[in-house]
């Protein structure tokens, strides 16, 4: 993570957006992300099935970045938790806990894995609109942040944290 946190980082100023309100992709609760992050996730939709939908699980969280227990990517609005949903169904085993208890999330320590049909799916469809997936998290995906700026072979991450808003 040493490696991940020296990538320098040219600001790109672009705004987050109400991920819900500004494009096609289902949300599960409200979500904001930056502007990039979802052109990139409509490119990655309109690549998969008509009856297979993108759902935002997580985007933007305000936080101290360098906090001992904090997720550098997600106050940058440039990191998605992602999963996908086939024909209105989420498409993982549901535990007695209820769905609630199976949205992945990068607070929660685990999530079951979707099906292999199901993760190639996504994984090709969010590769080629540019997302980079974290190697030990399957629903975490990012563009733009020191995490993206490192896995794929870029200069610089194009977005630093936000501040939080009120």
């Amino acid at each position: 993570m040493t490696r991940i946190a020296h990538v320098p980082i040219r600001e790109s100023g672009e705004e987050l957006l109400d991920v819900a309100v500004s494009s096609p992709v289902a949300v599960a609760v409200p979500t904001l992300l930056r502007r990039g992050v979802v052109d990139r996730l409509v490119v990655a939709q309109s690549m998969l099935p008509r009856d297979v939908r993108l759902l935002v699980v997580d985007g933007y969280r305000p936080g101290d970045p360098d906090g001992p227990d904090a997720d550098p990517s997600h106050p940058t609005g440039g990191a998605v938790d992602l999963m996908l949903s086939v024909g209105g169904a989420v498409d993982l085993p549901v535990p007695a806990g209820g769905l609630a208890a199976t949205l992945p999330r990068c607070c929660a320590d685990t999530s079951p894995v979707p099906a292999p049909p199901t993760a190639r799916l996504m994984v090709t469809a969010l590769t080629a609109a540019g997302l980079v997936n974290s190697p030990t998290r399957w629903w975490h995906w990012s563009y733009g942040d020191r995490f993206w700026a490192f896995a794929s072979g870029a200069p610089h991450a194009r977005y630093g944290p936000v501040p939080p808003t009120r």
